[in-house]
């Protein structure tokens, strides 16, 4: 931590509604290196909502400490000590600090990806040398279920990482404060009544520029059984940023039969329908 340079650095970006409204939810961030400590406030972020994108105040934390980890020294062993000079607020009743009985479950996929690109974005400016430019900043969460309750399939789907300072970003791949895995397509199609039409890269997904960003996925299914889509994704209407001049990421979009649907939504479909997520590409 000594080694960045003092001084405060801000950053604001949005959550794109809370499947309650539209409405975009700014998270904000002012990041103050002083000698070995660093502060981090969240002074600004938005009030608690209604949906379920409110983040225990435990997930905001681990968002920033991974970040600090990642531009000081990532292969430190995590351990009390590493976190003992981070100190991190944020207001009591806002969305990164929320009251019970406030929902929460998107918390963890969504809201916590925003922090960290937040929290990234403000050190870009102490360590441009260190720090990626946006990633695809969310978990693109698909569940299909069928209305007699025989079935619910749950996963996320990769996109891109943000172009590196000295290399491409990566292509389809999860980013940030994650830790799910692939679903192969033989194990889901043998375990549920769904048909993979399409699983590939996005081709020019990734922003341009020195070293772009990372690509995105599309991935198609088949649903065959009358089912229920629900979807809980980010960066459908706000780009992962660019960097140091670099050009946005694409943007993630949610297709049922071809036709647009919102970040958020529970859809049902009949036997047939075919749903399509193509994530987003880096920064």
């Amino acid at each position: 931590i000594r080694a960045l340079p003092g001084g405060t650095y801000r950053a604001a970006d949005v959550l794109e509604g809370d499947g309650v409204t539209d409405a975009d939810i700014p998270v904000e961030v002012a990041v103050t290196v002083d000698g070995a400590a660093i502060d981090v406030d969240f002074a600004g972020t938005a009030d608690q909502v209604d949906g379920n994108l409110n983040a225990p105040f435990s997930v905001a934390k681990s968002a920033v400490y991974f970040v600090v980890r990642a531009v000081t020294d990532p292969d430190i062993p995590p351990n009390h000590g590493c976190y003992e000079p981070v100190s991190i607020s944020a207001p009591e009743g806002s969305l990164l600090d929320p009251r019970p009985p406030a929902a929460v479950v998107g918390g963890n996929v969504e809201t916590s990806q925003r922090v960290a690109d937040v929290t990234l974005a403000a050190l870009a400016a102490a360590v441009p040398d260190a720090v990626p430019a946006g990633g695809q900043g969310t978990m693109n969460n698909l569940i299909i279920g069928d209305r007699g309750g025989e079935f619910t399939y749950y996963e996320t789907i990769a996109g891109g990482f943000g172009g590196r300072p000295t290399k491409d970003g990566m292509d389809g791949v999860q980013v940030g404060m994650t830790n799910t895995l692939n679903t192969p397509v033989e194990a889901l199609e043998t375990a549920y009544p769904l048909r993979v039409e399409r699983y590939a890269l996005r081709p020019s997904s990734g922003g341009d520029g020195r070293h772009r960003g990372g690509l995105g996925i599309e991935r198609t299914l088949t649903v065959e059984a009358d089912a229920t889509v629900s979807l809980l994704t980010e960066r459908r209407r706000t780009a992962p940023r660019g960097l140091a001049g670099g050009e946005d990421g694409a943007l993630g979009e949610n297709l049922i039969d071809g036709e647009a649907v919102p970040a958020k939504a529970s859809v049902d479909v009949a036997a047939g329908t075919t749903v399509s997520i193509r994530t987003p590409g880096g920064g």
